[in-house]
Order: structure tokens, then sequence, then C-alpha cells
């Protein structure tokens, strides 16, 4: 894997950056998000959220996308499948989908 922060001060043109969908299974694809996570935020929360998402079976990679530039992650976003609970207690019956996480390097940002 490599390392995202080896991109600070690297501004090729948007086009450069090609987005696909993460590798189910990919070891790889599973820590280069977990650093993009890291080094996006001021602490390691968003990476725990996806670590315990993972660990739920709520991470499917059809819904996880990662934006790669010379192909290093540098981004990465998941649109999550959840239930709407209602004040009241009540749940609606149909699930919706969340957009998040959503992770950039900083020097992307």
């Amino acid at each position: 894997m490599d390392d995202p922060t080896r991109l600070k001060g690297h501004r090729q043109a948007r086009a450069a950056v090609r987005v696909r969908h993460e590798r189910r299974g990919d070891a790889a694809d599973v820590a280069a998000v977990r650093a993009v996570c890291i080094a996006a935020f001021p602490s390691d929360a968003e990476a725990l959220l996806l670590d315990a998402l993972r660990a739920a079976g709520d991470c499917d990679p059809a819904r996880s996308l990662v934006a790669e530039l010379d192909g290093t992650v540098i981004g990465q976003c998941l649109l999550t499948a959840m239930i709407l609970e209602r004040p009241g207690g009540t749940r609606d019956a149909d699930r919706v989908v969340a957009l998040g996480p959503v992770a950039v390097v900083p020097d992307w940002q």
C-alpha cells in the first residue's frame, strides 16, 4: 500500500483521479481506506466507525467507492444502509441509504 500522505503538494489535473469500487476482500484496499480516514480527520473516530461497519457486515464493497491517483487511494466514500427510527421509537419498514463515512487525504480536500 502506498502512503497517501506522500501526495502532499502533488496537484495533477482532476481528470487523473480514477474512481472505482472497493475490491471485495482486498486487504490492501481495506488498509488504504483506513489510512485515508486516519489522515483526513484529527482523530481515528471515522476509521473506527468504518471498522465497526465492516465487522457488522454493513460495509458492502458494491457501495464503497475509492478515488485513486497514480494507484494510490486518496479518497473514499461509503453508502451505508440503515433503518430510520423516529423520535417515538417507531421504525420505518424500508431501509434507507446514507452517505458516510467520507474521507479525502488533506492535500486533496
